[in-house]
């Protein structure tokens, strides 16, 4: 079970303006066309995770569990996906423009 929902993500988001994330189990979360630019998701469980069309310009996605997530359409530019696990994970037409892949784990 996740630590939180969707509209929890969204409450977060609007409230504090701050997209603290890190370590956090998100697993299936339904993230699809949030604006996660900026966002702190290193070392956060996101497998299974939908995240198509969602804006992550420049988060930090160090060592995230991404396996099987979905970021069809996504925003990834500059992100930063260093040392994260990314087996089955759907980048299809993602903009990966300068993201950052150095040592992932599939």
């Amino acid at each position: 079970m996740s630590d939180l929902t969707r509209t929890d993500v969204i409450k977060l988001i609007d409230s504090d303006k701050i997209k603290y994330f890190r370590g956090l189990n998100l697993e299936g979360v339904d993230l699809s066309d949030l604006d996660l630019s900026g966002a702190l998701l290193s070392k956060a469980n996101l497998k299974g995770a939908n995240l198509r069309g969602a804006n992550l310009i420049e988060a930090e996605l160090y060592g995230a569990d991404l396996r099987n997530a979905d970021f069809t359409s996504a925003n990834l530019r500059k992100a930063n996906l260093r040392s994260s696990y990314i087996n089955g994970t759907d980048f299809t037409n993602a903009d990966l423009t300068d993201a950052i892949f150095f040592m992932c784990i599939k």
